[in-house]
């Protein structure tokens, strides 16, 4: 016997919840949706039916453009530039080892810098569609399209 998915019975709030694939299937005379819905209510007459909507939207990743290089130019602003660099390399030789090195690396960098996405200088050179930016040692180099990076 197969399967159906799509579909789930709350009791707590007599309710048939059905994802949209599944409901379209079941309003096809016939189909095995179609039987199984018409089961469910035969059973149950007083259940409702709700249809889920699909995917809901996930918000966008604060750590999205959060990359290595990006976060040494945003260390590479402040005045203590050197240590905050040298302590950055470390942490970044400290996560080899880790399961997840990112997520070490990153979790440091948020909790060094609360702040850093609220910077709207930073903000406005990371988030920009025309600028590329390349970390040379100590050097930040802010390319723009025309450089043909």
């Amino acid at each position: 016997m197969n399967t159906i998915n799509g579909y789930k019975i709350d009791f707590k709030t007599n309710t048939l919840i059905m994802n949209y694939k599944f409901s379209k299937a079941a309003m096809v005379y016939g189909s095995e949706e179609y039987n199984l819905r018409k089961a469910i209510l035969t059973d149950f007459p007083g259940m409702r039916t709700e249809i889920q909507s699909g995917r809901t939207k996930k918000s966008t990743s604060k750590s999205k453009r959060l990359t290595y290089n990006n976060m040494k130019l945003y260390i590479s602003t402040f005045p203590n530039k050197d240590e905050l660099l040298d302590e950055f390399e470390y942490t970044v030789k400290k996560s080899k080892v880790q399961k997840s090195p990112y997520k070490y690396v990153s979790d440091w960098f948020k909790n060094t810098f609360p702040n850093y996405s609220s910077d709207a200088e930073y903000t406005a050179i990371v988030e920009s569609a025309d600028v590329a930016v390349k970390v040379n040692g100590d050097t930040a180099i802010i390319l723009d399209k025309a450089s043909g990076f």
